[in-house]
């Protein structure tokens, strides 16, 4: 929850201000403490997010969004071994 916290630029305030319309209906842009890049996108920072939450993910070389879920595909797919072998 820190990381996400954290990543809020509320400028002060308690809570965060909403900047700008969002893509969709009801979604909303708000101000954060990073800036935007080709190597710092959305998905970099749900995978730091992921990494900082425990989960086992690498951050470098995220680019798509389906580089982060095939990541946590492995990931379940290792727990799921692990947890069918400690079964026994």
């Amino acid at each position: 929850m820190e990381y996400l916290h954290e990543s809020f630029d509320r400028g002060g305030s308690t809570r965060a201000e909403v900047a700008a319309p969002g893509l969709l209906p009801r979604s909303k842009f708000y101000p954060a403490t990073g800036e935007f890049s080709l190597a710092n996108t959305c998905n970099t920072w749900t995978a730091r997010g992921l990494a900082a939450a425990g989960v086992d993910i690498r951050v470098a070389g995220v680019q798509r969004a389906e580089d982060v879920m095939e990541q946590l595909r492995e990931t379940r797919m290792r727990d799921d071994q692990s947890s069918a072998g400690s079964a026994r």
